[in-house]
């Protein structure tokens, strides 16, 4: 099974693991998206990389908070409302080197995006643009022509995936979803 460790993509090295939403307070706190599982998994990383304006930064997280399901976080240098709001809508990136090995079998999402989707025969379906997860197993959403919606079920649609040949092989028919 995939592991979510910022499926939006990954470049020079950095991955993207949430995103700053918004404002919270006067005192410089934001909201954040994480895209990990679970979302309290962004808080294992201490120095994020936040993109700014094309320009890239790195801030130490200070505090954080969880209110119901929602995550608010301090950064170091983010003292006030203004700066905070300077940060709505970045992307917070790790150094993939910060990553821990996953166990024989599993993928972190942002390494299957991109990869060439082929069925049995060897003919290729399309691209993996996105993987969705639903609760019962995550989906990869296939562009390639039509939008196919493939179950990332191991063994049963998901034969082979090989990261060094950027392929995954599938059992899967085209129009079945």
């Amino acid at each position: 099974m995939p592991a979510p460790a910022g499926n939006k993509g990954q470049t020079s090295g950095h991955i993207v693991v949430g995103r700053i939403s918004g404002i919270f307070g006067t005192r410089g706190w934001l909201k954040v998206s994480s895209f990990t599982r679970p979302p309290a998994g962004i808080l294992e990383y201490k120095r994020w990389r936040v993109g700014v304006a094309q320009r890239c930064f790195e801030f130490q997280v200070e505090d954080c908070q969880f209110l119901g399901r929602s995550l608010r976080v301090r950064l170091n240098g983010v003292d006030d409302r203004d700066a905070a709001r300077l940060l709505i809508g970045s992307d917070i990136a790790i150094d993939r080197s910060e990553l821990p090995a996953l166990p024989a079998g599993q993928h972190y999402w942002c390494d299957l995006i991109g990869l060439e989707v082929r069925d049995l025969g060897g003919r290729v379906l399309g691209t993996v643009e996105d993987i969705w997860e639903t609760g019962a197993n995550d989906v990869l959403v296939v562009e390639g022509g039509e939008r196919m919606l493939i179950p990332y079920v191991p063994g049963r649609f998901i034969k082979k995936v090989d990261l060094a040949g950027r392929s995954i092989e599938v059992d899967w028919v085209p129009g079945y979803f």
